[in-house]
Order: structure tokens, then C-alpha cells, then sequence
């Protein structure tokens, strides 16, 4: 500690103080020494916690983050303010919205200070993903080569619970793009990757293997009717080794939303199967399809929209699911209309549906154009809710992510803007029947349309880590977008042990073969009846095996007595 103030508030003695931490910034390249506050209390027996504050200044002119030392701090009212300089010499003043008793209820819940991953060499695209196998968590981007590019490169980095690894690129593509990304971690430590070029390609990785570009398994192309295709959206069975993809052809005579799935870890791949058919249903178009499984139920549920040829068209969400691995399909439900973007389906817990998405509020030159809806069936999408607004998520950058961990509980993420036009991270949980207050943590630069937020958990640790990616104003005027890191802690959660599961033994598979990691060759699938899934009698056997006896007895006695009396006739 460089400078501390003790203060009194609230019965309690107050220690603030102030240390130099070495930091990535976020508008510049390197590390730089920055001021972090800290506060505890003193209650005349013990110390609190220390909980780390921001008491760093926005510039709403400039659209900078002015760091402040020479700083003093006073508590009045039960908030807390300080006073301090900027490197320029300029006077600040800044103040803690929460109060103090609020404020150090729940010290560890903060959020972490913002690290920079990105490399500033070209812009940070719109994909970014995450997922995780035990307590590693992967995360993935789609990024430019330089400004005005298309995202050619895509860059991994790892968080291990307590550090960024340095990121690196893992995939290139000169001739093409890197679009819609969707990340899944399988249960044997593999890592599976789809994106659209014009076709959903597929690739998959070893996650030890993972950061290295010769990693990475040489991309293929799934099986698909048509060139066109869009918004693939990947999952991978937790029990096994099978993965859906599921994306839409959404013009055309072929148009449709699209299943693929492969029985052995993406080595092979079936022949497309329609879930729906647009163009027999007489659809201008299709889009935005997103699948999940509830692996406790063992039911794949998928959400898309229904659209026009022109961006101003009506768009409507349906809704079906299938029980028997994506063979057959209920009749789609119309959820919702309006000017829906692009829908999430998560399963909170066993048997529950939410379906999440943005639309425009109607609001116009503005950098948080948007709003989030959601939707919830308790009994597994035979009935929902109303479509409503998400409270403390009505203005909104771009798209909400989500992350549940099966406990009944989802994790929202997006972004949004504060009052003097800064960007800010926002949070919230759902609890089964109703979204918590949202959080928000500062970005320290200005808002800008586009701003996104991907979040996951790691549920034994009870690490919520989120990648923001943000509009960054340089001190030169340049802006481009950047991606950062953040965590927090929130209660951790056991994983629940699920079923376990065989794939059908009569699965025809398609003859796109994927080469594999030359570390490790994949396992044979060796389909096997899981009994467990078949009806159970409702009979013990001895009682079954003495039903048939007495069944064939009176059989034969009826054929006896039949013959004696044809005989007895002539």
C-alpha cells in the first residue's frame, strides 16, 4: 500500500488505501503501472475481507479512462469519494454508487480488473466462444489480419483459475473467412469447432493440444444439400461420443433448417436430415437455428426464425424438439414475432427450456440499439411463458450471451453503456423463476454498437469468466475492437453424473471421413444396447417366464379339443 485514509461510517472503522499493480491497459500495447484501491472495516474484533474498488475517472469528451493517483478518499453518507489526479495534471473527482454496507457484503464477488488478450494487430471479429474441460476453461476468436480485412485468424487462449495464457493463432485461412463460430467441449478432453465460409466446416482438437496450429485437425466441409449455408450451431452429448450440428440453408428450393450428427467424435458424419422443411411450408426464408440437449431426458431441442428475403421482414420464432436423437421432429410451435435477431436455447435443469434473444428497441443513432426477451417452459417446450424484456438488460450493445451449468441457474452477459457514454459489462442471474439485479463492471472506454460479451463457468472452482469485446479509442483517435478477460466468483456447483449413453447401432454414416490428431487416434465405437433404456416389465422374470407357460398350456389344450371335435363331425 502506497497511501491509506482511515475513515468512520456505520459503526465501523473504514481502512482505504491505494497499490501500484502492473497491468495490460486497454489502449495501449505492453504494461503500465496502474492504481488499484482497496477497502476494508473494522467491526472491534476482526478485519474484513479486502475488496478491490474503481474510483477511476471517465472522460466522456475524450472517451478515455483517466487512471488517478495523488489520491484522497472520504466517506459521507455511507458512500464512499475520492479526489485525485490524472497524468495530465487534471483534477478528478469520482464516487462508489453502492453503498458501503452493500459494497462489502459480498467482497469476492467482484469482478477482476480487465486484461487485455488480443493483440491489436488487426480488429477482434464478432465470433467469440468459450467452453471447458474440467477446470480449464478455452477461449476462442475470430480476428482480421488488419483493419478492413475479414477475420482470417482465429486465437486461443486458456485461463487456469488464475491467469491468462498468452494467446496464440491456431487457424488461418487466406482465401476465406471465419464466421459464426460454435465451441464444445466432449467428455474425452476433445474440443469441436464449427464456422460458415459459404459451408459449415468442422475441425477438432486434443484440448492439451489445443494452442498449437498443427493441433488442429484439417478442416472438412459437412455434408449439406447446398453451398449457403448458415449459423451453425454445435453440441456435444456429455454421455459419449455423438455431436449435432445443426444450421439452416435459408434461400432457395433446398432451403430448410439442417441436422448433421456423427457418432464417433467427428470422425465420420451422416447425411443431412431436415427439420424442417421452409420451402415445403411455403417460407420466403430461414434462419438462425440453435440447438441444445437435455442430456437427463435425452432431447434435442432447436429454435429458428422464420423470414423474408428483405432485412425489414417480420421474423417469427419457432420451436421443435425431438426425443429419438434428432430421427423425428414435433410439429413447430410459433413462439414470438417481431424483429427478433438471433435466438439461444439453454436447459437450466432437467426438463426445462430458455429460450433467449435481442431485438431493436426502436431507438436510433444510439450505441445500445438493443434489448433482450426471453422465454421459459418449465415442462420440457410443451408450454411457455410470455416473451418478456429482461430486467436491467433493455439497452444493449449487440446480442446477450448465456451460460447454465444444470443447476436451475443461467448466467447472462452483455453490453451496455453507462451515463457519461462509457461501455459496461452487465450481469445477471436467472433462479428459475425470475432474473437477479444486474451488475455492472466499467470497460473504461467509450459505448459502441457491436460491443459483445461471451460468458462460461467453471462450476468446481465457482469461476464465472467472461470475454468482453470492446471498441477501443486509442490516444491517437484509432479505434478498432479488442477483446478482454474478467472473472468473479459465484457459488460453486457439483456436477451432476448423467446416464450414460450408446448410440443406435443402425445409424447409416456418410463417407466424409475426418483426419484426426496424429497424438492420439480416436476409440472404436462399439454400439452396445444400454439396458437401461429399454421399458422395464412390470412383471418380476419368474412371473413373466409362468405367464407364457400358462398361455402356450391353454393353447395347445384349445387345439386338442378343436381336432377331437372335427372328428367326432365326420
Amino acid at each position: 500500500l502506497q497511501r491509506w485514509r482511515f475513515a468512520n461510517a456505520e459503526g465501523q472503522l473504514w481502512m482505504i488505501g491505494t497499490m501500484n499493480q502492473t497491468v495490460s491497459p486497454l489502449a495501449t500495447k505492453g504494461t503500465v503501472n496502474v492504481t488499484t484501491n482497496m477497502l476494508a472495516s473494522w467491526d472491534g474484533t476482526a478485519w474484513s475481507r479486502t475488496a478491490e474498488i474503481n474510483l477511476n475517472a471517465f472522460d466522456s469528451n475524450t472517451s478515455q479512462s483517466r487512471q488517478l493517483s495523488c489520491f484522497s478518499v472520504s466517506i459521507s453518507d455511507r458512500q464512499l469519494f475520492g479526489v485525485g489526479c490524472d497524468t495530465r495534471g487534471d483534477i478528478w473527482s469520482s464516487r462508489i454508487v453502492a453503498n458501503l454496507t452493500d459494497l462489502m457484503k459480498t467482497p469476492d464477488l467482484n469482478w477482476q480488473r480487465l486484461i487485455r488478450l488480443s493483440n491489436m494487430k488487426g480488429p477482434v471479429g464478432a465470433d467469440v466462444v468459450m467452453t471447458h474441460v474440467a477446470e480449464d476453461l478455452i477461449g476462442m476468436w475470430s480476428q482480421a489480419e488488419f483493419s478492413g480485412a475479414p477475420s482470417s485468424e482465429i486465437y486461443l487462449s486458456r485461463w487456469n483459475g488464475r491467469e491468462w495464457t498468452q494467446p496464440g493463432k491456431v487457424m488461418f485461412d487466406s482465401r476465406g473467412r471465419f464466421e459464426q463460430l460454435s465451441l464444445a467441449a466432449g467428455p474425452d478432453e476433445r474440443l469441436h469447432l464449427v464456422w460458415t465460409n459459404d459451408r459449415v466446416y468442422y475441425s477438432q482438437s486434443f484440448t492439451r493440444d489445443a494452442g498449437l496450429p498443427e493441433g488442429w485437425a484439417k478442416p472438412i466441409a459437412l455434408p449439406s444439400p447446398i453451398d449457403g449455408n448458415r449459423y451453425p450451431s454445435l453440441v456435444v452429448d456429455p454421455r459419449g461420443s455423438v455431436l449435432y450440428v445443426a444450421y439452416v440453408v435459408p434461400f432457395n428450393e433446398q432451403r430448410g433448417v439442417y441436422l448433421v450428427s456423427s457418432t464417433d467424435n467427428g470422425v465420420t458424419w451422416g447425411a443431412p436430415q431436415k427439420i424442417f422443411d421452409a420451402a415445403a411450408a411455403h417460407w420466403d426464408a430461414v434462419d438462425a437455428p440453435t440447438i441444445q440437449l437435455d442430456a437427463q431426458t435425452n432431447t434435442l431441442h432447436v429454435a429458428w426464425l422464420k423470414t423474408g428475403v428483405s432485412n425489414t421482414a417480420a421474423r417469427t420464432l419457432f420451436y421443435s424438439k425431438s426425443v429419438d436423437s434428432g430421427k423425428t421432429w414435433t410439429k413447430p410451435q410459433e413462439l414470438s414475432s417481431g424483429t427478433i435477431q438471433v435466438p439461444h436455447v439453454m436447459v437450466p435443469a432437467k426438463g426445462q427450456v430458455y429460450i433467449a434473444w435481442h431485438q431493436p428497441r426502436g431507438v436510433y443513432d444510439t450505441a445500445v440499439p438493443y434489448e433482450a426477451i426471453g422465454m421459459f417452459s418449465a415442462d420440457g417446450g410443451t408450454n411457455w411463458s410470455d416473451a418478456n424484456a429482461i430486467s436491467g438488460f433493455g439497452e444493449l450493445s449487440s446480442r446477450p450471451s448465456a451460460h447454465t451449468d444444470s443447476s436451475g441457474r443461467i448466467y447472462l452477459t452483455g453490453m451496455a453503456e453507462n451515463v457519461n457514454g462509457e461501455g459496461r459489462m452487465i450481469y445477471a442471474e436467472w433462479t428459475g423463476k425470475n432474473w437477479s439485479v444486474a451488475e455492472s463492471l466499467g470497460v473504461g472506454q467509450r459505448s459502441a454498437e457491436h460491443n459483445l460479451s461471451a460468458v462460461e463457468m467453471l462450476p468446481k472452482s465457482g469461476q464465472l469468466v467472461v470475454l468482453a469485446r470492446t471498441l477501443v479509442l486509442s490516444e491517437s483517435g484509432d479505434s478498432q475492437f479488442e477483446l478482454f478477460g474478467t472473472v468473479r466468483k459465484v457459488q460453486s456447483i457439483d456436477p451432476q453424473l448423467l446416464p450414460t449413453f450408446t448410440p443406435p447401432s443402425d445409424r447409416k454414416l456418410g463417407v466424409v471421413v475426418l483426419p484426426t490428431p496424429a497424438s492420439e487416434a480416436p476409440p472404436t465405437v462399439v454400439p452396445v444396447i444400454n439396458k437401461s433404456l429399454q421399458p422395464e416389465s412390470r412383471f418380476a422374470p419368474w412371473m413373466t417366464q409362468s405367464i407364457i407357460g400358462v398361455v402356450v398350456f391353454l393353447g395347445l389344450v384349445t387345439l386338442a379339443i378343436g381336432f377331437y371335435r372335427n372328428r367326432q363331425r365326420y
